[in-house]
């Protein structure tokens, strides 16, 4: 069975075109892991209290959706590309935060933490379930 082709830039043609979007996501991921990573890294005087655990959110949420629109697994929207994104999300939302028991990293994994980065990926995904089915709705209205 052959892969769906990605068709998002028919349908969207404002979309950008799937090596940059496979460009921005490699730039983003390289990104988040070293700022996840980075040895003693202190961030200075929080905003807010866990303002950490808002990053995580943001940051993984973010992470989902550049995955999404990768379109790895078939057009961007498309229940194949969503359901491996998610969990692929998910298992490295995990992965990430176990990596930073390495000891050298002078880091610690926080059960806190890896709840931000699964509740941003699970927001992420809504978000894009919802999109597509703003897309499915105005398609058939238009079709």
């Amino acid at each position: 069975m052959s892969r769906p082709r990605d068709t998002s830039r028919r349908a969207w043609p404002w979309i950008a075109p799937q090596w940059l979007r496979r460009t921005i996501f490699a730039l983003y991921a390289v990104a988040l892991f070293l700022g996840t990573h980075w040895p003693q890294l202190d961030l200075g005087e929080a905003p807010v209290r866990h303002f950490d655990k808002l990053l995580h959110f943001g940051a993984f949420g973010a992470w989902t959706c550049l995955l999404v629109g990768c379109s790895f697994f078939g057009p961007a929207l498309s229940k194949r590309n969503l359901r491996w994104c998610l969990a692929i999300a998910l298992f490295y939302a995990g992965l990430d935060e176990l990596l930073q028991v390495i000891p050298a990293l002078n880091r610690q994994a926080d059960w806190w933490d890896y709840g931000a980065n699964t509740l941003g990926v699970l927001c992420a995904m809504a978000a894009c379930l919802v999109l597509r089915g703003t897309m499915d709705r105005a398609a058939r209205e238009t079709g």
